[in-house]
């Protein structure tokens, strides 16, 4: 089990929302679904990944972030009706 200052030292090396947003992997997310949209799935990811740090696991690298952010903003603007 990591110390207490192990899991804030996993914390701390987790990107900014800033940084997230900014990276040039998010820029064709935000033309396509907009900056709120891509905000909220940064937020979103960056809360689990800050849960599974505090249950003991590692920080994830920040290609698998960026991946975890699209297929987050592109399951939240995937339409849920559907002809009957």
């Amino acid at each position: 089990m990591p110390t207490p200052d192990d899991i804030a030292e996993r914390l701390r090396a987790l990107p900014a929302v800033d940084q997230l947003i900014n990276a040039a992997p998010m820029h064709d997310l935000l033309a396509r679904y907009g900056r709120g949209a891509t905000l909220d799935a940064c937020r979103g990811v960056l809360d689990e990944y800050r849960e599974a740090i505090r249950r003991g696991g590692d920080a994830p690298m920040p290609a698998l972030m960026h991946d975890d952010i699209r297929l987050r903003v592109e399951a939240m603007m995937r339409p849920t009706l559907y002809p009957v």
